[in-house]
């Protein structure tokens, strides 16, 4: 997989991934606001969140400063009156009638389960194995090689050029 996104044509920033998206089969991994923003501004995407991990946003100010309190009562007035929520309705919702027949109830076998990564374990089971085999037989070797003084040939050991 990661040979096969080395070939591919990356994206250099989002407006060009979210065109990529809309002509078809591709998908925009990207943080959730970011996702549901463009989702809102646009019909023809669908953001669906599969979380990962509980994660908040926050702002950075100097050390010491006077205003951090003030911000930090301002934001908290304004989700207690449910301001914020608004906010988020208004900026990340979807507005369109077209995804109201895509609701989060067909949305939900879509998350992903042991079985959907099945797959991705038996690359890894058999690259191990590979592995494994390749490193017991370079063990032979060198305990052939010590213990009765054996040379096998080493395509990568390199004579060095007298000349």
């Amino acid at each position: 997989m990661f040979f096969f996104l080395l070939l591919q044509e990356l994206v250099k920033d989002v407006n060009e991934a979210v065109k990529k998206v809309e002509k078809g089969n591709y998908a925009f991994i990207h943080d959730q606001i970011v996702n549901e923003y463009y989702a809102g501004k646009n019909c023809d995407l669908l953001s669906h969140i599969q979380p990962i991990g509980d994660k908040t946003y926050a702002f950075a100010f100097p050390k010491g400063a006077p205003y951090r309190d003030y911000l930090n009562w301002a934001l908290l007035k304004l989700k207690e009156d449910g301001d914020l929520d608004k906010l988020k309705k208004k900026w990340l919702t979807q507005n369109c009638t077209k995804h109201s027949e895509r609701s989060s109830n067909n949305l939900a076998g879509a998350t992903l389960r042991l079985k959907d990564m099945s797959g991705l374990f038996y690359v890894m089971g058999g690259s191990a194995a590979i592995a494994t085999m390749f490193e017991f037989v370079r063990q032979i070797r060198l305990f052939l090689e010590r213990k009765f003084k054996v040379f096998f040939f080493n395509y990568f050991y390199r004579v060095p050029l007298l000349f």
